[in-house]
C-alpha cells in the first residue's frame, strides 16, 4: 500500500511517490536503514530514507515539486532535527542513541 505523510515545512517543499506501509495519521514512524518512508507537509509530498554511519543517521529526502528538491541532512545520534526549526507544527527527526533507528515524529499520513 501506497502513504503519504505531511511535512510541514517551508512552502518550496514538495516529492514523489515511495510505497511504503500505511501509518495512522500522528503515528511516529520508526525507519530502520534504508526504509523508504513517505509523508506529507501541508501540500508537499515528502519522500526518503536514511543511512547510519558510525555516530551519524544520515537522512535523504526528496520533495516532490517542480522541480523536485533533495536535502540529505546529518543528524547525530541522539539528537534530532526539525526542517523548518522555528515551526514545532515541521516533523522532528530523531537519531536513536545508536543510530541505527531514526524516529519520525509529527507527520501525519495523507489520503492514498
Amino acid at each position: 500500500m501506497k502513504f503519504s505523510l505531511a511535512l510541514l515545512a517551508a512552502p518550496l517543499l514538495g516529492l514523489s511517490q515511495w510505497p511504503a506501509p500505511a501509518r495512522d495519521a500522528g503515528a511516529d514512524i520508526v525507519l530502520r536503514p534504508l526504509a523508504e518512508a513517505q509523508f506529507q507537509a501541508g501540500a508537499k509530498s515528502v519522500a526518503g530514507y536514511f543511512v547510519a554511519d558510525g555516530r551519524l543517521c544520515r537522512l535523504k529526502l526528496t520533495i516532490a515539486g517542480a522541480p523536485a528538491l533533495e536535502l540529505a541532512l546529518a543528524i547525530g545520534a541522539g539528537k534530532s532535527s526539525r526542517l523548518v526549526a522555528a515551526d514545532p507544527a515541521s516533523p522532528q527527526f530523531a537519531c536513536a542513541a545508536d543510530a541505527r533507528t531514526l524516529v519520525v515524529s509529527g507527520a501525519r499520513t495523507a489520503p492514498d
